[in-house]
């Protein structure tokens, strides 16, 4: 068979295959450009800052169609790796400026890693005012105003707006690998790692481009988004606070309608996860307020295509991590130096078993034979606050002074039953519900920051009783299947 043949017929496979945000991302752009606006010396490292235009989007339907952004580069001096490390992030495009510095963040995984690291920021581009709506419209609320408008004309995916969002990404590696030549450095793949919606956009990033190696997604288990954002109603009987942009906008009278399914198809990393080839390393946080700390369950078992994959709750954490970071950062330096050394990562299984009255439950970690033993282990539990939901967020409103829950989670250290093998059993409290999850800590070299590089991983979540107080949204007319039209969510009735 001649290599065009082959040529053609995988060029068919993967258009057969494809979707509006393979379209997107792989349509052409004439607007793409960058520049470099900035250079700073420092003594371990050289930054560079670019200024990136990514794309042009929604040109007839908002006032900000160009998406720009500023593109951080940290150079260490002596450099020999080829793998770059990208965070998305965002920020406004208000007061456009150059920067006179480089982010701490990127400079603490330069100087730690000993890679290319690159800040890349206005993810989304924001504010944007949509035509016909006149509102200046940010981060959720940008999100879920383009989800509406697509779930009232699904023939128009591009309203979509974690399609540009994931082309930045694509864009910036571009940009990244163009400007290398240019001082000599060649970047042939990338790390990608962001929080929040640009952690959503790194799940979207790994499924797009075959350069990247491997993704850091945090605070964001969202896949199989349609059961996950519908567990919460289970446990709350209501909606959380934090889903006010969506609720606000009318999407959850789509939740269960042929309309979220079709946007699920493109957005929902669920949907791409036989794509998922890369090592992953996904963050979450115990205390989440748009998510629930036994989030996984709806998706990491199916994620099957990975080499490797590893999960991590922070305890004690709600969405922003605050208070958090650095210790983050460390495990998220140690993870990427264990891959650009191709040195072995530590793994483990895990087994969560309930009774048979669901009244209590058992963590089992397991090592495998030959495999790297932890530093140390610990159970770390929390009971709720309120005897009626099943509730373990920190803060419950946006009145934050009103609304907080001291849902504190104790830390154990526990032995192992046998070498590589570590169990707990807990039951459920007197009221309420426990839950409880296992980490693994391991020690490496020392660094300039802390005293050790600490990378850590843990099980999942298990809550005892295993059981939810409430029904789901659409037994309380908190949801629908799109065929009411805006009516359910503003409503709903406890």
């Amino acid at each position: 068979m001649s290599k065009l043949l082959i040529l053609l017929l995988l060029s068919l496979v993967a258009s057969i295959f494809s979707t509006p945000l393979d379209d997107y991302v792989n349509a052409p752009d004439d607007t793409y450009k960058w520049t470099l606006n900035n250079t700073i010396e420092y003594e371990t490292f050289t930054g560079y800052i670019l200024e990136l235009t990514s794309q042009t989007w929604m040109a007839e339907k908002s006032d900000w169609p160009v998406w720009k952004h500023w593109v951080s580069i940290c150079v260490p001096k002596g450099v020999t790796t080829t793998t770059t490390f990208i965070y998305v992030d965002g920020g406004s495009n208000d007061n456009w400026k150059v920067p006179g510095s480089m982010d701490q963040t990127i400079e603490i995984v330069c100087l730690s890693s000993g890679s290319v690291s690159v800040g890349l920021t206005q993810i989304p581009n924001q504010p944007i005012i949509f035509n016909n709506d006149g509102v200046q419209r940010f981060e959720d609320d940008l999100v879920a105003y383009t989800w509406r408008q697509f779930l009232g004309n699904t023939s128009e995916p591009l309203w979509l707006a974690r399609l540009p969002m994931t082309k930045a990404v694509v864009k910036c590696m571009d940009a990244v690998q163009e400007f290398g030549k240019t001082i000599g450095y060649n970047s042939e793949n990338f790390v990608i790692a962001g929080a929040s919606k640009r952690g959503w956009t790194t799940w979207l990033a790994g499924v797009v481009d075959p350069r990247i190696i491997a993704i850091v997604p945090i605070v964001m288990p969202i896949l199989n988004m349609i059961p996950n954002m519908g567990h919460q109603f289970y446990a709350y009987g209501e909606w959380s606070f934090a889903l006010n942009d969506y609720t606000g906008q009318g999407v959850m009278d789509y939740l269960n309608g042929p309309q979220m399914v079709e946007l699920a198809a493109i957005v929902d990393p669920f949907s791409y996860r036989d794509r998922y080839t890369m090592p992953i390393y996904a963050i979450a946080s115990s205390d989440d307020e748009f998510f629930l700390p036994d989030s996984p369950q709806f998706f990491w078992n199916n994620l099957t295509a990975t080499p490797e994959k590893h999960l991590r709750i922070v305890p004690n954490a709600e969405h922003s991590l605050m208070g958090h970071q650095i210790d983050i950062i460390l495990s998220i330096v140690t993870f990427v130096r264990l891959l650009i050394t191709n040195q072995p990562r530590p793994t483990f299984t895990w087994d969560i078993t309930y009774s048979e009255d669901l009244n209590s439950g058992t963590i089992v970690l397991t090592v495998p034979e030959g495999g790297i033993i932890p530093y140390k282990v610990k159970v770390w539990t929390a009971v709720t606050e309120s005897t009626t939901r099943r509730d373990f967020r920190i803060i419950t409103c946006m009145d934050i002074t009103k609304c907080i829950q001291f849902i504190i989670w104790d830390p154990s250290d526990i032995t192992p039953t046998s070498t590589g093998v570590y169990s707990i059993t807990l039951s459920k409290p007197d009221a309420g519900w426990r839950a409880f999850f296992l980490e693994a800590e391991y020690l490496y070299a020392k660094n300039s920051i802390d005293d050790e590089y600490t990378l850590k991983f843990t099980s999942e979540v298990a809550i005892v009783p295993n059981t939810l107080p409430f029904g789901s949204c659409s037994e309380y007319n908190a949801c629908g299947d799109g065929s009411q039209g805006d009516s359910a969510s503003s409503t709903a009735t406890l």
